[in-house]
């Protein structure tokens, strides 16, 4: 993986300098001597900004070169070490903005970046276009434009801590589904297309490309979505409704549009919208508000436009299908329901949470725990833990771990205020 620069001159200005044009050591060495001011310059940015890549991180060793092409443009490579995939794309697309916007002296020179990993039996970067690095560049302009929108990217990770389909605890059957019918799928999407070439008379495209997650909050919609994403190895666009919404005419919709149009500089991406029956409810009611409706048809216009992307698929949640326009219900090529957790399911969800509890004490805990979602499980256990470590420095309990007694005076606590909330929405409804 490697990025190029686009920073020569036209030919005009190149015969307007014939000076510089005559002493090529000196336009060289001018190059070389701006290139390692804004290397500087940059590793100074990475040390100072708010940035996904660790502070920590170093770039160990600057080796600048001059290779010599056939068609006499010269091309100064920087090579820098990277500790893996996801920095190496992070740091490449940024020093690639970076060098964007300076003026590198001399006519016919161009900027090569390449990052060599710190692993020593890792392959070498392979080059193999100088058309291939824009990706890098607009990747990251794209990344950078989201985040100014206020939605949230997540990016693949390579590491130890990568989530994985056991980061969601039971619900095999789900999770076969989505394998099966959306991962392998953006894995392999040149097979997919080959398949659907030679089965149709006329070409479409039989890969999903709009999902839709059923079933109540809490459940393990949105980690699936990150889940997807990260075996897909492609960013996670998570679209927050009140990020969308505004109260000005005419901003919502531009808004949504704005998001789409810069995922399509993605090389594919899932874009996740939980609560989509907010923004897109069902019409034929006739209590629809009218921005709701521009918002739902730039979304089904969207949605229909991403049927030639290969590694995009649009994933949206609700708790209310029900009250999804027909009209986007028949969009989604799949629809996947998530159940609140059995019995075996809640066990295993227990036992994610709090390990050091025997096998006898999770089942008793899931066994108590009827109607609770996922993430009530895990609210639960949290609310164990410190319940445990407030009587610890109280001097009351003197064990490391919370007992099954603490976990289960946080199931009566939990349940107790799950009631009460009940309760009271049906007060004020």
């Amino acid at each position: 993986m490697f990025g190029v620069a686009g920073l020569s001159m036209d030919e005009a200005q190149a015969e307007a300098a014939p000076d510089k044009k005559k002493n090529k050591h000196f336009e060289y060495a001018e190059v070389v001597d701006t290139i390692r001011q804004q290397v500087s310059e940059f590793r100074a940015t990475l040390k100072s900004s708010e940035t996904r890549i660790p502070k920590a991180f170093p770039i160990k060793k600057i080796g600048i070169s001059r290779i010599h092409a056939p068609n006499g443009v010269s091309t100064i490579r920087i090579e820098f070490a990277c500790p893996s995939f996801v920095d190496q794309e992070a740091i490449l697309g940024r020093f690639l903005l970076h060098l964007q916007k300076t003026t590198i002296p001399g006519s016919r020179q161009a900027v090569e970046v390449m990052p060599v990993p710190l692993d020593s039996s890792a392959k070498k970067s392979v080059v193999e276009s100088y058309e291939q690095p824009a990706v890098s560049y607009v990747y990251e302009e794209a990344i950078q434009q989201l985040q100014g929108l206020g939605i949230d990217v997540f990016e693949p990770t390579q590491n130890e801590n990568s989530l994985n389909w056991d980061s969601l605890a039971g619900y095999q059957d789900v999770k076969l589904e989505i394998e099966d019918t959306v991962v392998l799928a953006l894995q392999n999407p040149e097979l997919y297309e080959r398949i659907a070439q030679k089965t149709r008379c006329r070409y479409e495209s039989n890969r999903p490309r709009a999902v839709l997650f059923e079933g109540p909050p809490g459940t393990g919609k949105t980690l699936s979505a990150r889940i997807i994403a990260q075996q897909a190895g492609i960013p996670m666009i998570h679209i927050p409704i009140e990020s969308v919404v505004s109260k000005w005419y005419g901003d919502s919709e531009k808004k949504m549009s704005a998001i789409f149009d810069a995922c399509e500089k993605l090389d594919g991406a899932i874009i996740f919208i939980d609560e989509i029956d907010a923004l897109a409810g069902d019409r034929s009611g006739g209590t629809m508000h009218e921005a709701s409706r521009r918002i739902l048809s730039v979304l089904l216009q969207k949605v229909e436009g991403f049927a030639s992307a290969k590694k995009t698929t649009v994933v949206c949640a609700t708790n209310r299908k029900q009250d999804l326009d027909a009209a986007l219900i028949s969009r989604f090529d799949l629809c996947i329901r998530y159940n609140l957790p059995d019995e075996k399911t809640r066990r295993a969800v227990y036992s994610r949470y709090a390990k050091q509890l025997s096998e006898e004490d999770l089942l008793q805990l899931a066994t108590v725990s009827p109607q609770l979602s996922c993430r009530d499980i895990k609210e639960i256990c949290e609310y164990a833990e410190r319940k445990w470590a407030s009587k610890v420095l109280k001097k009351e309990e003197t064990g490391e771990v919370p007992t099954l007694r603490t976990y289960m005076e946080a199931v009566k606590t939990h349940t107790v205020g799950l009631s009460s909330r009940s309760q009271h929405d049906v007060y004020e409804a």
